[in-house]
């Protein structure tokens, strides 16, 4: 395969990470390097791949003669990861918008909490707040407890008496 038609496969937002990639590898001092970008498919899909690249063989006169590397498609693990960053944008929008205190709560002590939360419940700072027990105002009850992945961690959306 000529380097024409191997630059042809990588995604046109990649190729210029990918020839510095390959300059660092053939030109540089590293002799192992690691790159995530596009290639394109048989079936003209795009995939994301990790390609850890060696130095395999160098010429007598020190000159990269022959390099190894892995491919492996990690298109699964980057949905996946986008598919969180989605979410927690999401999350921070309602967290921020909502128009009740929610306050994250691990093991009895606040580790997030809303700016509605704090000013209309407790009527105290958002700093204040952070790291206290969840258990000092007495003005308030809990309204609606969201078990998240932990036993531990519950986001509690908060009403004022």
């Amino acid at each position: 395969m000529s380097e024409t038609e191997f630059y042809g496969l990588i995604h046109p937002d990649d190729r210029q990470r990918m020839a510095a990639h390959m300059e660092s590898l053939l030109h540089g001092n590293d002799t192992e390097l690691e790159i995530e970008y596009r290639f394109k498919t048989k079936d003209d899909r795009w995939i994301w791949c990790l390609s850890r690249d060696s130095v395999f063989i160098r010429s007598p006169s020190g000159a990269v003669a022959q390099i190894i590397g892995t491919f492996l498609d990690v298109t699964a693990r980057r949905q996946a990861e986008q598919a969180l960053r989605d979410s927690e944008t999401k999350m921070r929008s309602i967290f921020r918008a909502a128009p009740i205190g929610i306050g994250v709560v691990s093991n009895r002590i606040f580790r997030e909490v809303n700016e509605r939360l704090c000013r209309n419940t407790f009527n105290i700072s958002r700093e204040f707040t952070l790291g206290s027990t969840s258990c000092t105002g007495s003005t308030f009850r809990v309204g609606v407890i969201f078990p998240m992945m932990s036993k531990r961690l519950f986001i509690v959306l908060f009403k004022k008496l």
